[in-house]
């Protein structure tokens, strides 16, 4: 889990900027969801979605709803998580994980090599603890049982909410001859207008460094595991939590307020080594709360009788001809809400002067606002607002019912 890792960072999401080869590898041989869209921009929202499966529009967690390490815990998997996120550190002291690594970002400059770098140090301690559980299972004393153990290694990088300390070197290489010198900064703005293109640039060109360096230290982290020759019981899983804005509205920055689908769309990568043909690109909506209800479904655990609003993913994701969602629903602050469907977003927010309808999937970066000449789209689009809207603070099920064509199909 990469935290500001957008969807359009890596080359399976149409990135063509810097290589990312060891994400393209995993996506090439496994399957790649190509709409996870994240419900809320701030972290804990993001998480309670992840671990208790309920949608950030929910103002309370179900009574009795558990999270998911708990859920886990108590049927046996061994649970470690390795972080940089202070926040995420101690939030997890309340649940039963079994060991909680936390690494300290104390950074003031460029890291000399990729070894260096706080997702270099991040991966080495989740590589070390692989390499532990493995040589566990080796254990020439031929005892079978930890071999047969469950067990969840969870690893969450403060990603491009963190130091962007990438080697000056790569972000050397992205630019051309006639281009200023790369930037040198070290920690990303918060809220930044970048109304002139060099300043643009070195924004857009130091978090595809970033993107370099969490790319080769996946290719680590793979070598590590395919190294241990590991069988069809193994997943791994490459996610972003919410995504980051380079400039597509006016702002870039870590509390950019206005969210659009650059802060939204999110990568969701799986890998099951071992089972043979990749996958096909799965084109249906989905949201962080159905990636915990996958984690539920893959390790054979119950999540109880109260509601949650997610859907395992586990049977498309081994090839099964199982539809997901035909909606993504998001909120953001001062009630913000976004609304997807295959064919539209439509985004509601009270400081703008009316609704912003854009056409998906053609337009990506939400470029041509068109609520003026579909009024009809955007009546229909409001009515699901206040549908799912009441449906969240009633505590039911956030749940749409099949979707006429008109808000499914493309527009021609």
């Amino acid at each position: 889990m990469v935290d500001g890792l957008r969807a359009a960072a890596l080359g399976a999401y149409g990135n063509t900027i810097v290589p990312t080869p060891h994400c393209d590898r995993l996506a090439g041989q496994g399957a790649t969801v190509e709409w996870l869209l994240a419900d809320s921009c701030q972290l804990d929202r993001i998480y309670r979605s992840l671990w208790q499966r309920v949608h950030a529009a929910r103002p309370e967690v179900p009574e009795g709803l558990r999270p998911l390490p708990d859920l886990l815990g108590q049927s046996g998997v061994e649970q470690v998580l390795v972080t940089d996120e202070p926040w995420l550190a101690q939030h997890a002291e309340t649940m039963e994980w079994d060991a909680l690594h936390l690494i300290e970002n104390s950074v003031d400059a460029a890291a000399v090599d990729i070894e260096t770098t706080a997702l270099g140090k991040l991966f080495a301690q989740a590589i070390s603890r692989w390499v532990a559980w493995q040589e566990e299972m080796d254990d020439p004393t031929g005892n079978a049982s930890s071999s047969a153990h469950q067990r969840l290694l969870w690893v969450h990088a403060q990603g491009f909410f963190g130091p962007w300390d990438a080697p000056s070197s790569l972000r050397a290489e992205l630019l051309d001859e006639e281009d200023p010198p790369p930037a040198e900064f070290v920690w990303p703005e918060k809220n930044l207008a970048v109304d002139e293109p060099d300043l643009l640039l070195a924004q857009r060109t130091a978090y595809a460094a970033q993107v370099s360096v969490f790319d080769q230290c996946l290719g680590a982290l793979l070598a590590a595991l395919e190294s241990a020759r590991p069988g069809q019981e193994t997943m791994v899983t490459v996610l972003g939590s919410r995504g980051y804005t380079l400039g597509e509205h006016g702002w870039t920055g870590t509390q950019v307020e206005a969210h659009y689908g650059e802060q939204l769309h999110v990568p969701w990568l799986t890998y099951f080594p071992g089972r043979g043909e990749p996958l096909p690109r799965l084109g249906d909506l989905w949201q962080p709360a159905d990636v915990g209800a996958t984690l539920l479904d893959w390790f054979g655990v119950e999540a109880g009788l109260p509601l949650t609003d997610g859907a395992t993913a586990l049977p498309v994701l081994l090839g099964q001809p199982v539809g997901g969602r035909q909606f993504a629903y998001s909120c953001g602050k001062d009630t913000e809400q976004l609304l997807r469907t295959p064919a539209w977003l439509l985004r509601s927010c009270p400081t703008a002067t009316q609704v912003e309808l854009f056409a998906k999937p053609d337009d990506r970066w939400e470029f041509n606002e068109v609520a003026d000449r579909c009024p009809q789209i955007v009546e229909q689009m409001q009515a699901l607002f206040a549908q799912l809207r009441q449906q969240s603070l009633a505590g039911e099920p956030l749940s749409l019912g099949p979707l006429g064509p008109e808000l499914t199909s493309a527009m021609r």
